[in-house]
């Protein structure tokens, strides 16, 4: 049994595992909210099906454009090789906690007036009583 791509390409399985993959894809781009990707998957397919009738070449070729446009651009896709995540944040934590720490103990150093009970030097609470 001789396999060719004419025949691979025609072979409802495949077709059917296509659309799979393609409907699989769609939903990650709809629940990552990447509407880019779902355009060019959109406008990829349109475009395709002008020129080839045969629907594993249209969802093929779409689903291989969305995804190498989405994995080589990094503001469109989601692959964060080119960054990590977090790292300006941080050292700017790290920063801020510094800072925070400082002025704690600053605190417990040197009390504010806010902080300790108010003296009441000028008058006591005894009862004076006159005996006349």
């Amino acid at each position: 049994m001789k396999l060719s791509v004419n025949s691979l390409l025609k072979n409802k399985t495949v077709l059917w595992l296509i659309l799979f993959l393609s409907l699989l894809s769609l939903f990650k781009y709809l629940t990552m909210g990447n509407n880019r990707a779902l355009l060019i998957f959109l406008l990829t397919a349109v475009i395709v099906n002008c020129f080839n009738k045969n629907m594993a070449i249209v969802l093929g070729s779409a689903l291989v454009v969305t995804n190498i446009l989405a994995a080589n651009n990094t503001p469109f896709g989601y692959s964060g090789f080119g960054l990590l995540e977090g790292m300006v944040e941080k050292k700017k934590d790290k920063k801020e906690d510094k800072k925070e720490d400082k002025k704690e103990d600053k605190k417990e150093e040197d009390p504010s007036p806010s902080d300790s009970p108010p003296l009441n030097n000028s008058t006591t609470n005894v009862k004076k009583t006159s005996t006349a």
